[in-house]
Parts: structure tokens; sequence; C-alpha cells
């Protein structure tokens, strides 16, 4: 009877564990995790407020294509045409704005990663208003301001593969809206 009763409480503490976890990024695809990095913080293991010195060390062996003493951008590759951008925007404050830009020869290739950012941040911060090709989640922090994450499928636009994203303070402390089109 102690022998069964210790096995089904190491099984019920294993079963509570793991509904606390975040699934792997792979979960969301191989492009994905690659451009996450991490689950940690909203972006890349960041947060905005950072400081330069901080994102560059979250950044790692990646070598700025161009800096500033309020800007850092990054160019990554990929092997088959595509290739992404990261910009870290600063202010006094720290890092005031990230945005991520990704290339792709196919639009179908843009709109897959844009579903996959989609669903992640709906997993992690809750679910939103879906529009047709944008996505936004605002938070109000506790010191009053208040942090926006918006994702955009602009293949249309761009007349080939294009999704962005954008983590900024919001200045008005506004709810997201849809974009004019």
């Amino acid at each position: 009877m102690k022998k069964s009763l210790s096995i089904f409480s190491l099984l019920f503490l294993i079963g509570f564990t793991s509904c606390d976890k975040e699934k792997p990024l792979t979960d969301y695809g191989k492009k994905f995790a690659e451009i996450m990095k991490t689950g940690e913080g909203m972006f890349r293991g960041t947060e905005l407020g950072k400081n330069l010195k901080e994102i560059k060390a979250i950044e790692g062996i990646s070598k700025p294509k161009d800096e500033d003493v309020n800007y850092l951008y990054y160019e990554f590759p990929g092997d088959t045409g595509e290739l992404y951008t990261v910009e870290y925007n600063f202010d006094e404050r720290g890092l005031d704005e990230i945005r991520m830009d990704a290339y792709f020869v196919a639009p179908a290739d843009a709109h897959s990663l844009f579903l996959s950012f989609r669903d992640y941040y709906t997993a992690k911060y809750g679910p939103t208003e879906k529009f047709e090709g944008y996505a936004a989640w605002a938070f109000k922090l506790k010191d009053g301001k208040t942090e926006q994450i918006e994702l955009s499928d602009e293949s249309a636009e761009y007349r080939q593969g294009k999704f962005s994203l954008q983590l900024y303070y919001l200045t008005d402390g506004a709810l997201p809206k849809k974009p004019e089109k």
C-alpha cells in the first residue's frame, strides 16, 4: 500500500508540475525558434528598458551591422534567400523599441511565421482580436507605462514574403487598433 501511494504521489507531482511548462519554441516552427532564441522575456530574451550593453550581451557573438549610441541593427541571412533583421532603439531610459522584419521569397512562409508568433503570444499573454494579417497585445505596467506588441504580415504590400514584429511603449496608453488600409 505504501509503495503504490508513493508511485501515485510521484505521478501526481510530475503531472502537476508539467502543466505549468510552456511549449518548446520548436513546437512553433524551426524559423520561429531560431528568431526567438529563448522563451525568456518578450522577444529574444529581452524586455523593454534594458540598456545597450545588456542587449549586446543577449545577442551574444552576433555583431551589429550598424550601431550608434542609441541604436543597434543586426542582420541574419538564411540559406534559402530569407533574411531577418532586428533593430533596437534606445532613449535615456533604455530600450524603447524593438523591430524585427523577416523577408522570404514566398509569402506563405511569412504568413506561417506570423501565425507562429501569434500563437506563441496568445499562449503566453492571452487572446487578442485577430485581424487579417495583424495582431496586437498591450500591457499596462506598474509604473503606468503601456507596452505593445504588434505583428503584421506585410507580404501583399511588398510583393514577397514579409513579416514584422514591433515591441514599444505606447505614449498615450491607448489599446491596440487595427491599422488603416
